[in-house]
């Protein structure tokens, strides 16, 4: 799951720390290597990040074992083996898993903006101090650079250009060259972009139903 997914199905609307807690596993990766139980004593607020940050690996392991995350994927690899790629490209099942996640947070996205506004304000008023104690507690590798790179997420707001075609392609591709995958070529992404554009075509008109999937995730 990606980080919009993450915040509609487990967000509570009154606890910043909580819904905070609910992506920084992934934007912290590289940094932490888990938010594991600890036995240190910590402050409400401390706690309420670790607890969003354990309901993100609770919120993973369902999805990552469903057939929802399995249809998406597997829909997701049809589109990009109809592509004419002109150069060849490594790990296609990584593109695709990609393309489900960041596909599924652009669905949503479309039609809860308003809760994107909601997933932004959090961010924005979380307590800093009370977050560094926490991520001083996991021993994050390096403070500055988080902090860094969160303000600049916080700042940038990016989620809402997923869904724009040309800045989604965008996106997936800085995931592959983050992953250790190279750029792909202009042309690639020109190929790529057709993916996208008729996987979206394709899952859209079934965005309700894919909604009611991934709630059914919470009672699984």
């Amino acid at each position: 799951m990606n980080y919009f997914s993450h915040f509609f199905l487990d967000h509570y609307p009154n606890n910043t720390p909580f819904n905070v807690g609910l992506i920084l596993p992934d934007i912290t990766r590289g940094q932490v290597k888990t938010f594991k139980p600890i036995k240190t004593a910590l402050n409400y607020y401390q706690n309420e990040i670790i607890k969003g940050c354990h309901a993100h690996y609770a919120a993973d392991k369902k999805f990552h074992a469903s057939p929802l995350f399995n249809d998406l994927v597997k829909s997701a690899s049809l589109h990009l083996n109809q592509a004419e790629f002109k150069e060849p490209v490594n790990r296609k099942w990584f593109m695709a898993h990609i393309m489900a996640e960041l596909m599924l947070d652009r669905l949503l996205i479309e039609i809860h903006q308003p809760l994107l506004d909601s997933f932004y304000s959090h961010l924005a008023t979380v307590d800093s101090d009370e977050l560094a104690i926490v991520l001083q507690t996991y021993e994050i590798a390096d403070n500055k650079r988080f902090f860094d790179f969160f303000d600049h997420f916080r700042t940038v707001q990016y989620l809402y250009h997923y869904i724009d075609n040309n800045k989604f392609v965008y996106s997936l591709n800085r995931i592959l060259m983050k992953a250790g995958i190279p750029s792909l070529s202009d042309y690639n992404q020109t190929c790529w972009l057709k993916s996208v554009i008729s996987y979206h075509h394709e899952l859209k008109p079934q965005t309700s139903v894919l909604i009611e999937r991934l709630l059914g995730l919470k009672n699984a």
